[in-house]
C-alpha cells in the first residue's frame, strides 16, 4: 500500500516497520534499565519519558495506518474517530517529551550545584 502525499509516494509497510524498531528499541531500553538497576528512579531519568513517548507514538501510528484502507470503505466515522485518536497521541507525545526535557533542565542544574 503506498500513500501519495504532495507527490511523494510513501510505503506504508516501511512506517510499520519503522513503528515496530521504535517500540523494540524503547522496550530494550526498558529492560537494559529494569537488568542493571543503579539506584535512581527511572521516572527521573529523561530516556524514560522518549521511550515511553516512542511506545505511545509506534502504538498510535500503527493503530491509525494499518486499517485506514479497511475503515476507509466499510466505515468513515470510525476511520474519522482513529485520526483524532492519532492527534491526541501526538500531543500526548508531546507533553511526555516536555517531561523527558524538564528532567534534564533538572539533572543539568543539579551537575551546576555540585
Amino acid at each position: 500500500m503506498k500513500i501519495d502525499l504532495f507527490n511523494n509516494i510513501f510505503d506504508l509497510k516501511l512506517g510499520f516497520i519503522i513503528s515496530f524498531y521504535y517500540i523494540v528499541i524503547a522496550l530494550a531500553w526498558l529492560l537494559k534499565k529494569n537488568y542493571y538497576f543503579d539506584g535512581e528512579k527511572i521516572i527521573n531519568n529523561p530516556l524514560y519519558w522518549i521511550s515511553l513517548s516512542q511506545i505511545v507514538w509506534a502504538s498510535f501510528f500503527m493503530l491509525r495506518t494499518v486499517p485506514m484502507y479497511y475503515f476507509n470503505e466499510s466505515s468513515k466515522s470510525i476511520l474519522n474517530f482513529s485520526k483524532i485518536l492519532f492527534i491526541a497521541g501526538n500531543y500526548f507525545c508531546l507533553i511526555l517529551y516536555s517531561f523527558a526535557y524538564f528532567q534534564w533542565k533538572k539533572k543539568k542544574n543539579n551537575a551546576r550545584k555540585n
